[in-house]
């Protein structure tokens, strides 16, 4: 009893100290107004701390309405712009499970779909006015193109009267007017959903009445309810036209009847509009209703809410059309109103609202928990029509921070839940801008477990170029080919390749042709299954898929093969001849820089051998084992144009290669690259030409590196014909570039002199660079960051067999730019 009587002086005392800040804030016989920006209008009722409608006395509400003019849906409730919630997603969750396991659920539940086309959320300027001792009264107007939309929120009293200023009301006369600005007539509707709840019992019972006469409502003792017009009480119920009911009541304890607080929903009185649909139910069903609710009949709710509707009807020009309700205690009463306004309870934002696509930004909350509430989180993103949870909270999450990196502009939806109860949605915006920067576009690639696919990986150090031919001039990304090839730069950023994958593409001008290098992620799934002459099928969607089909852009995450695209268009103004294109990659094989490939999964690749015409192979792979092929390119398509040769061999004599088309004479390869050449052809002005390949792996999901190194010094050192010793005068050149230089990566390359075979000098270069990443550790290198490349005698001088300057090992040294690219990690 001590416990009570404490407790009911604690409230009495909080009533008080609010009272006493009201008069000091605003005296007593003071009027007052304010506006509210960027205000939804939604609000929630209650009298004396005791809540009539859900949300009360906190600043949060979840009813709202719909306005549907001309088959578009607008609306206060910004999250059904952003397209499902929480509630759904898990409600969705729980009806698999009872799917999976046989289960038949309780109460047959049928999630409502929304609108295909978008929601447009409404905002605007709320103008409150009243005094300390008074309920407010509220106006808010919507512009959407030539349509306005006002809400009226006005105190009334128990004849439904507007009280004058300065007393409360018994009733709120709600009232929604659409005016038709345009000279066109239109079809205009309205739908408003009541979240309904009486003092603490938020599945209140709710009665419908055929008349809005009080004697005609109550037979039989006072305060008592005839059973003759209680309608299927705690259970769904709909009425359309020719059945409405004219008032509903809703009673916090239905033992109690009207002695006890009850609300009272008035649908045919004074200026009220009787409207075309009533139903009584379940509020979670009717929280993402656009317009057309579930029937069901026999649902028992938990959770109580009431949705009007006025069905679509012409609105001539210049027309007004009026929807009045009017809601309140049927009991007198000091009826009060707060506006909603959610920031008040929680705050949301993003760190940096406007990224480049590839970064990342910081989500940050904060929420102040009320009246001992234990809420949860849920926090979303709108990815196409599909939302999707990217986070789920713990109780009492007073603070948190999430990363994140859209590919577009994105809107995030944090939903505040008591319970099951969404109580609450706060929205944080981030605007994805495209970063455009000059680049050559060179790329290396590898997988999320940091195996190689191509040389370099994972450091930004680039290991795959093309090379362009116009009619004998040459054109390359990489500066250095040599050969009189002129170096070209593009513009590369990154771009949308579907909902959830992005692509990094390039455009290069040169001598009249645009030149677009795209890299998009495909193929979805890694299970390859079977192989058979001259094809193969992977999974896709349960379903077993030849590879020329399945290995096409997707929209997923779950890549495992980049489509590398080429796309070649003459803006010349004239015809051009002989223009090719020649594709290099410095490839590793099982983590190493040497190995040998495979044709379709069987024959053995000879190396420094040129395929050409129909023996150019479909597919390449590192391995005849279907399930564990780590690097593997594939040519499914027939619509783009194929290779007319290929070779694998060193990157040095790949070079040469494209120059001077002949057999070599090494008859092995320990540093692989391979070369895919399209035909060179005329083109004619305006004419484009698609030349693709794919890359990618049945092991992993891989990653790609685009180059933003920068070179930062670069030394040499010298060795004795036949040795791989280091002189101290060597050491201590190598000790003090890496004590002054800063640097992301150390790329080592070993040659030799023409003398000896070619294995054997091959071999001495290895030895050679293993003898210099000694020393670079020793000097405090990280062995981590070190690079190495056997060279043999590929690049000594042809001219001179015995050549010092030949044996060598050349360092350098190489620092990543400010914002390093990457795609699809």
């Amino acid at each position: 009893m001590k416990t009570i009587n404490n407790i009911i002086a604690l409230s009495f005392l909080v009533l008080m100290c609010q009272n006493a800040i009201s008069r000091m804030v605003c005296p007593p016989d003071s009027s007052y107004s304010y506006k509210i920006l960027k205000s939804d209008g939604r609000f929630t009722l209650g009298v004396d701390f005791k809540k009539i409608m859900y949300g009360y006395p906190f600043p949060y509400s979840t009813s709202h309405f719909v306005v549907k003019v001309d088959g578009e849906y607008l609306t206060n409730a910004k999250y059904l712009s952003v397209f499902s919630s929480f509630y759904y997603e898990t409600e969705l969750i729980e009806r698999r499970f009872l799917w999976i396991f046989k289960l038949k659920p309780k109460v047959k539940r049928t999630l409502h779909q929304l609108a295909e086309s978008p929601v447009k959320y409404l905002q605007d300027t709320l103008f409150v006015s009243g005094s300390a001792l008074s309920s407010l009264k509220t106006e808010i107007s919507f512009d959407y193109k030539d349509v306005t939309i006002y809400q009226k929120l006005t105190p009334v009293d128990e004849n439904l009267q507007e009280v004058p200023a300065g007393r409360y009301g018994q009733y709120y006369r709600v009232d929604y007017v659409i005016v038709n600005r345009s000279n066109k007539s239109k079809k205009v509707g309205l739908l408003v959903l009541f979240d309904t709840m009486i003092d603490n019992n938020d599945a209140c019972r709710i009665d419908p009445f055929p008349s809005d006469k009080p004697a005609e409502m109550f037979r039989g003792k006072e305060g008592s309810v005839s059973k003759e017009i209680i309608c299927s009480r705690g259970y769904e119920k709909h009425f359309f036209k020719g059945n409405i009911p004219r008032r509903l009541l809703l009673y916090k304890d239905d033992k109690k009847g009207i002695k006890d607080l009850t609300g009272d929903l008035i649908l045919s009185k004074e200026k009220a509009v009787l409207p075309d649909m009533v139903c009584i139910g379940p509020w979670p069903d009717y929280n993402l209703v656009l317009w057309t609710p579930v029937i069901n009949a026999t649902n028992k709710y938990k959770d109580s809410g009431v949705l009007l509707r006025w069905d679509e009807k012409e609105a001539a020009p210049s027309s007004v059309t009026r929807y009045t309700t009017y809601y309140g205690l049927y009991n007198t009463g000091n009826l009060q109103l707060v506006v909603s306004d959610p920031e008040k309870m929680a705050s949301f934002n993003a760190a940096e609202p406007e990224i480049f696509r590839g970064d990342k930004t910081t989500l940050k909350w904060q929420v102040t928990l009320q009246n001992q509430m234990k809420v949860k989180l849920g926090i979303l993103t709108n990815e196409g029509k599909k939302n999707k949870i990217i986070y789920i909270g713990n109780e009492h999450p007073e603070r948190g921070e999430l990363v994140v990196s859209p590919i577009d502009n994105r809107t995030y939806v944090m939903e505040v839940y008591d319970g099951r109860k969404l109580v609450g949605s706060l929205f944080a915006d981030v605007t994805v801008k495209i970063r455009k920067e000059e680049s050559d576009g060179r790329f290396t690639m590898g997988s999320r477990t940091g195996m190689p696919v191509m040389y370099g990986y994972p450091f930004n150090f680039p290991s795959s170029y093309f090379i362009l031919s116009i009619d004998g001039k040459y054109a390359s990304n990489n500066p250095e080919i040599g050969h009189g090839a002129e170096y070209i730069k593009g513009i590369s950023w990154l771009e949308k390749a579907g909902n959830n994958t992005i692509c990094h593409q390039t455009v290069y001008s040169y001598g009249g042709l645009d030149i677009v290098q795209r890299l998009i992620p495909a193929g979805k799934e890694r299970d390859l299954h079977s192989w058979i002459p001259g094809e193969f099928f992977i999974k896709a969607n349960d379903e077993l898929v030849p590879a020329s089909i399945a290995l096409q852009p997707l929209n997923s995450n779950g890549v495992t093969f980049y489509r590398v695209e080429y796309e070649i268009k003459n803006l010349s103004g004239e015809t051009m001849n002989n223009v090719g294109l020649s594709l290099v990659s410095d490839i590793m094989i099982r983590g190493k820089d040497g190995g040998s490939l495979y044709s379709g999964g069987r024959d053995a690749i000879a190396a420094n051998v040129i395929y050409t015409g129909n023996k150019v192979p479909d597919m390449i792979a590192d391995s005849k084992i279907t399930d564990s092929i780590s690097l593997m390119f594939r040519f499914p398509e027939q619509k783009i144009q194929r290779p007319v040769k290929f070779c694998l061999s060193y990157p040095s004599f790949l070079n040469d290669l494209v120059f001077d088309p002949e057999k070599a004479t090494q008859d092995y390869c320990e540093d692989a690259a391979v070369l895919f050449a399209w035909e060179p052809g005329t083109m004619k002005n305006n004419e484009k030409s698609t030349c693709a390949v794919f890359i990618g792996s049945m092991l992993d999901i891989p990653q790609i590196h685009f180059n933003n190194l920068e070179k930062q010094n670069s030394i040499s050192v010298f060795f004795n014909t036949g040795k791989s010793f280091l002189s101290r005068e060597n050491i201590s050149k190598i000790t003090a570039a890496v004590k002054s230089t800063n640097y992301s990566c150390i790329f080592i390359e070993g040659n030799c002199d023409r003398q000896g075979a070619d294995k054997t000098n091959h071999h001495l270069s290895e030895d050679r660079a293993l003898e210099v990443k000694k020393a670079l550790v020793k000097a405090g290198a990280d062995p981590e960051k070190i690079l190495i490349k056997m060279s043999g005698d590929i690049k000594a001088d042809k001219r001179i067999e015995k050549n010092s300057l030949d044996r060598k090992v050349d360092i350098s040294f190489w620092q990543s730019g400010e914002n390093p690219r990457q795609v699809c990690k």
